[in-house]
This record gives C-alpha cells, structure tokens and sequence, in this order.
C-alpha cells in the first residue's frame, strides 16, 4: 500500500472542506482507498491530508492532476503545498 501525504495552508478550514469532499470522486478516480484529515492544533488553517493508494503510480497520478490544482485553489490553498509519497513497509498498532 502506498501512503500520500499532503500539507497545506488554507485560508479558511470551514472554506476548504466542502471542496475537498467534493473532490472524493477525484480520488476515486484514480483508485484511492481511504484518507484522513488532520488540522492543527494551534493554527486550525494548517492542515495534512493522508490519503491510501493501491500503488505509488496511483497516487502520482492524483497528486498531478490538473483537477487536484483546480480544487485547491477553489478551496482557498496558500502557498505551495507539500506532497510527499511512500511505500508501507510496516503497520502497527498499540
């Protein structure tokens, strides 16, 4: 299984969220599994989007997307965004 990170800045958390769910059917499209949302604690306008993909071609191919940059600059995205992708290599839990 392959991991995408996202960090971004948003103008506006309560702005950005409806576009993002909008986008499932984007994620969908290119074989995404599953996704989870973090916002910052101290600055709630920071945030990371952790999504799963079945392979690290999938999730490049998401991540450059033309429609991926469209959603975020409707959501209200500053700045550059940070994209990081890796392969799980172990899974734990506690």
């Amino acid at each position: 299984m392959t991991t995408a990170v996202v960090k971004m800045r948003v103008g506006s958390y309560d702005d950005w969220k409806p576009v993002f769910d909008q986008a499932r059917e984007l994620r969908n499209k290119h074989g995404g599994r599953a996704h989870r949302v973090l916002q910052g604690v101290e600055d709630p306008n920071q945030i990371t989007v952790i999504t799963e993909w079945p392979s690290h071609e999938a999730a490049r191919a998401f991540l450059s997307d033309p429609e991926l940059r469209e959603a975020m600059q409707r959501a209200g995205v500053s700045g550059q965004p940070e994209f990081w992708v890796g392969d799980e290599t172990e899974s734990v839990e506690y």
